[in-house]
């Protein structure tokens, strides 16, 4: 699907006519000298990680996300971004920590479920 490039964000690598950026180009966008472009480069990694665990990625993409994002070196960029002194990254860093470790639909799941552990009194 062809997006014109005036309607979305678009990079200027080696199909700029592309919509959006690869994984690549956003580890790349990950060590900007610019804090807020660090900023929206972890948000977008916790937004892939999140819309990956909800499978919006099935049949369009082979292979597991996570896992590729994970041998990518995600978990050395957040332990980065954890040390970096802007606060706005470190806490973008934590969401994106979050979204690698929890689930959402797990962790409502379990609160449903979790009177039933210990029996009901």
């Amino acid at each position: 699907v062809a997006i014109p490039v005036h309607l979305s964000l678009h990079h200027h690598g080696d199909e700029p006519e592309a919509a959006g950026y690869t994984l690549g180009e956003l580890f790349q966008l990950s060590r900007s000298s610019v804090i807020q472009q660090r900023v929206l480069t972890l948000k977008t990694f916790a937004s892939i990680i999140e819309r990956a665990r909800h499978n919006e990625y099935y049949g369009i993409i082979e292979g597991s996300t996570l896992d590729t994002l994970l041998e990518s070196g995600l978990p050395l960029l957040l332990r980065y971004s954890l040390d970096e002194s802007s606060e706005s990254v470190q806490t973008e860093a934590i969401h994106c920590l979050h979204s690698l470790l929890v689930s959402s639909s797990e962790e409502c799941f379990l609160n449903t479920y979790s009177f039933c552990y210990q029996g009901l009194s």
